[in-house]
């Protein structure tokens, strides 16, 4: 609450100071990109698909990068959805969420 209060009224400037330069600059971010937006052709009507696209042989890295990418991480995801969807997984409980986080990796005593 003294946060606010101190930003608000101004009375807390020196811990503050840096939170009001971003916030100055966030918004004349916003105002500069608004001011762009509203150019009325951003992109040269010149400029075809194919001339904007990249060069061959960065398109095909591109394509080898990405099924390389679902490939590994396809079946890890197959595999969770599968067992979230029949009940593989076992639920967190309240007292897991409290625990520590490195308490977390050891399981909680039994009685």
């Amino acid at each position: 609450m003294r946060f606010a209060v101190g930003v608000v009224t101004g009375t807390d400037r020196a811990a503050f100071g840096w939170a009001r330069v971003a916030a100055v600059a966030c918004v004349a971010a916003v105002v500069l990109a608004r001011g762009v937006a509203q150019r009325a052709c951003p992109v040269p009507t010149s400029l075809t698909v194919s001339g904007a696209a990249g060069a061959a042989t960065t398109l095909r890295w591109l394509l080898v990068v990405t099924v390389v990418a679902a490939v590994v991480v396809g079946p890890a995801l197959v595999l969770l959805y599968r067992l979230d969807t029949r009940g593989g997984l076992e639920a967190l409980t309240d007292t897991d969420l409290r625990r520590p986080a490195a308490a977390r990796d050891t399981p909680p005593p039994t009685v």
